[in-house]
């Protein structure tokens, strides 16, 4: 079986891609959301089309595909618990509104704790959900012998599933972010599920939290516990004033679970990302002193006394934009004083991509990729193969935007074992459409596939990126496929920062 799916460095089925909020502008100490306003207003007494009311409290919200929401004015009042329902690419969620933004109310962002409940591909316990924008939590091992091992995490910082070998057994990594994800724990160094590699950044755009690993089964009677699932990500921004009263989101990761205690613990979700942007932010502090309360820790784990811990996730991060602050204090999970996950205090930026490049892998052994990939190891793979393709299979690949010579490096996961990496031939054809090919073996079992392209910034890519990003010359310019869809195109500066954005 095959599932194949984009992965921005070792990212999940489902990539994570945020759009630059078009229209985005700086003019004379004002800020323009972009929003279109085609939604209308945002409040609980008139909820625009896609939002129900589930309770007298509890609003949910179906993300639309693109997951941009274009508000007039956007009000959550104290008392009102805002949710999202993921679309089918897993988007984060974008609020956009051209006018003001009222918030004292609660945004759940929360990625789900892992589980030792079966359900899903191969009925493992299942990892936790991601959030919208999230990466769900691996699987959990099971007793049939070719699957005893934890599944990786989802995402881009996706926890190492923890191993097992007879007696020996290790935990699952930890998800990552902006952070690290904690290494599980054995007495075995072999057998530990790796923390996830961090990711995230305050460019643009937000991403959420990736997937916990999964815990291994036992020796003869438990099948191990589901990694956490990562925290999700939100942008809110707002052409006026955001005006900010005890209003509260909760991004954090998922913890992390454990089928008995002479087992080994899965790893925590890594914890989301949230990006406020107005023209004036202003705080009214509640008998606390405090405006806001903005959480985006990794999810933990447990620390079991026979030593196969499961690993922590990596926190997320926060960053708040505006032109003008007024008693804006926030109380912030983590300390910033502690992990530097905080950023505010510069106005809000914006973004020309241009002619944007696009990079997809069509085919897999002759088989058309599906447009919407389920982008999680918890459900069936995206291609299955009833009988054992002949080794090696060839990838479609193609491209728009991209110079004519340019090979993409192919990455294949397998569910457990080792990452390999091979080349592409040289994109052919037109620089507006060009194709390649690539070889690539496969093991059996499940495998993710990924394409990514690095392109340096020159005579060629003019008006493919800016020459600029925030006051840094662009170096290089990186592209990863996202099958069947849109691309991440991810611009890496002189100092080696790298920003993101989404190409159609």
């Amino acid at each position: 079986m095959l599932r194949t799916f984009n992965r921005i460095y070792q990212c999940s089925l489902l990539l994570m891609v945020v759009g630059l909020c078009a229209g985005l502008a700086l003019a004379q100490n004002t800020f323009n959301s972009g929003s279109t306003g085609a939604n209308g207003a945002f409040s609980p007494t008139s909820l625009p089309a896609g939002c129900t009311r589930s309770s007298s409290v509890t609003i949910t919200c179906e993300l639309p595909p693109s997951g941009i929401f274009n508000f007039t004015t956007f009000d959550l009042p104290r008392g009102n618990t805002l949710r999202f329902n993921r679309n089918a690419r897993n988007t984060p969620a974008i609020i956009l509104a051209s006018g003001n933004c009222a918030l004292g109310g609660y945004i759940d962002l929360i990625g789900g704790n892992g589980s030792t409940s079966r359900s899903g591909f191969g009925l493992r316990p299942i990892g936790g959900r991601g959030a919208v924008g999230g990466f769900d939590g691996g699987g959990g091992g099971v007793l049939a012998d070719l699957y005893r091992n934890g599944v990786n995490g989802d995402g881009p910082g996706g926890g190492g599933g923890g191993k097992e070998n007879g007696a020996a057994r290790g935990g699952g990594g930890g998800g990552a972010n902006f952070l690290a994800g904690a290494a599980g724990a054995s007495s075995v160094a072999a057998l530990i599920g790796a923390g996830g590699r961090p990711y995230g950044s305050f460019s643009l755009p937000v991403i959420g939290g990736s997937g916990g690993g999964g815990a291994p089964a036992t020796l003869t009677d438990y099948s191990g516990a589901g990694g956490g699932g990562g925290g999700g990500a939100i942008l809110i921004a707002c052409s006026g004033t955001m005006t900010l009263s005890s209003f509260q989101i909760d991004a954090y990761g998922g913890r992390g679970d454990y089928a008995t205690s002479l087992g080994a613990a899965s790893g925590g979700g890594g914890g989301g990302s949230i990006r406020l942007m107005a023209t004036t932010i202003t705080g009214v502090p509640d008998g606390a002193g405090i405006s806001g309360y903005l959480d985006v820790r990794g999810g933990s784990s447990y620390s079991l006394n026979n030593g196969n811990s499961g690993g922590d996730g990596g926190d997320g991060f926060v960053r708040v934009e505006a032109f003008n602050f007024n008693s804006f204090i926030p109380r912030l999970y983590p300390d910033p004083n502690l992990s530097g996950i905080y950023f505010q205090g510069t106005p809000p930026s914006s973004l020309n991509l241009g002619a944007s490049p696009t990079l997809r892998i069509t085919t897999v052994a002759g088989v058309n990729v599906p447009t919407d990939p389920k982008g999680t190891f918890n459900n069936a793979p995206d291609i299955p193969f009833t009988a054992a393709p002949t080794n090696p299979v060839t990838l479609g690949i193609a491209a728009a935007n991209i110079p004519l010579g340019t090979r993409a490096n192919i990455i294949l996961t397998p569910e457990t074992g080792a990452i390999t990496t091979v080349q592409s031939t040289p994109l052919a054809g037109t620089v507006a459409a060009s194709t390649a090919t690539a070889g690539v073996t496969l093991p059996q079992g499940r495998s993710l596939l990924n394409a990514i392209v690095t392109i340096e910034a020159n005579a060629q890519t003019a008006g493919l990126a800016p020459e600029f990003i925030q006051g840094e010359r662009v170096k290089q310019i990186k592209i990863a496929a996202q099958l069947g869809g849109a691309s991440e195109v991810i611009y890496v500066t002189e100092s080696g920062k790298e920003i993101r954005a989404k190409s159609e």
